[in-house]
C-alpha cells in the first residue's frame, strides 16, 4: 500500500503542475524577476493587478486546477484498481480518503496569490503602460468580453481533449517511477547481470 501511495502522490502533483500551463502565464525564475529594474514606461502594480482582475486569471487558474485534480484523481483511482484488483470495502474507503486528502492538501498548498504577485513585475517588464491600456480596451470591448465569457468552457474542453495525452504521459511516468522504486528496493538483482558480463 505504501508504494501505491507514493505513486498516487506523484500522479496528483504531476497533473497539478501540468494544470498551471493553460491558465498560467509567464511565471519565470523569481530570482530573475525581482533583480531586473523596470522600464520607465512600465505600468504600475495596481494597473497590472486590474488587468489580472479583468482577465479573471485567479478564477481561471482555480478552475483549471480543479479540473486537473479531478483528472488526476481518475488516473489515481485507475492505478489503485490495478494495484488492488479486488479491494476490500475498507481498502476502497481508505484509498478514497487518501485521494481526497491529497487533493485537498494540494489545493491548500498552492500559493495562487503569491504566484500572481510574482507575475506582476514580469508583466511590468514586458508591457508598457500604453500596451496595457490597449489590452484593457480590447477586453472591455464586446469581442473581448465574449472571449472572457467563453474562456472557462474553452479551457474545460481543452482539458478534456488533453486528458488522453496526459493519461498516456502519466502512465509512462508511473511506469518509470515504478521501475526506479523496484531498482531501489532490489539493487542486487540489477547488479548481477553487469557482474556476470565482466
Amino acid at each position: 500500500m505504501r508504494k501505491v501511495s507514493i505513486l498516487v502522490i506523484v500522479c496528483l502533483l504531476s497533473l497539478t503542475l501540468l494544470a498551471q500551463q493553460p491558465a498560467g502565464s509567464p511565471v519565470k525564475n523569481s530570482g530573475q524577476s525581482t533583480a531586473q529594474p523596470l522600464p520607465p514606461d512600465a505600468p504600475s502594480r495596481e494597473e497590472v493587478l486590474q488587468l489580472f482582475e479583468l482577465l479573471q486569471i485567479k478564477k481561471l487558474t482555480e478552475t483549471t486546477m480543479q479540473m486537473a485534480q479531478e483528472q488526476a484523481k481518475n488516473v489515481a483511482e485507475q492505478m489503485l484498481h490495478e494495484a488492488m484488483p479486488d479491494p476490500t470495502p475498507d481498502q476502497l474507503k481508505s484509498s478514497q480518503q487518501l485521494l481526497d486528502a491529497i487533493t485537498q492538501d494540494v489545493m491548500k498548498a498552492f500559493p495562487l496569490d503569491e504566484i500572481l504577485n510574482v507575475m506582476v513585475p514580469v508583466y511590468q517588464r514586458h508591457l508598457t503602460r500604453s500596451d496595457l491600456q490597449a489590452i484593457v480596451a480590447f477586453y472591455s470591448s464586446a469581442v473581448g468580453q465574449k472571449l472572457l465569457r467563453e474562456q472557462p468552457a474553452m479551457v474545460q474542453e481543452s482539458m478534456q481533449a488533453m486528458a488522453p495525452i496526459q493519461q498516456r504521459m502519466m502512465e509512462d511516468l508511473m511506469r518509470r517511477v515504478k521501475e526506479r522504486v523496484e531498482r531501489n528496493l532490489h539493487p542486487k538483482t540489477q547488479e548481477k547481470p553487469k557482474n556476470s558480463k565482466s
